[in-house]
């Protein structure tokens, strides 16, 4: 536990959270797009478009 500062800590913590926060938003902006390729599931998508 010495060999690790809690700086490096938060640092790792930072960047995974850069990157979470990019992949969640990659994947609720594609999900129309993944959903028509059959890459999600159909029933997961919120249709909010007027007929």
């Amino acid at each position: 536990m010495n060999t690790r500062r809690v700086s490096d800590y938060f640092f790792y913590l930072a960047i995974a959270a850069i990157l979470g926060t990019f992949l969640y938003f990659f994947v609720v902006n594609n999900r129309e797009v993944w959903a028509e390729k059959g890459w999600w599931p159909a029933g997961a998508v919120e249709t909010t478009a007027d007929p």
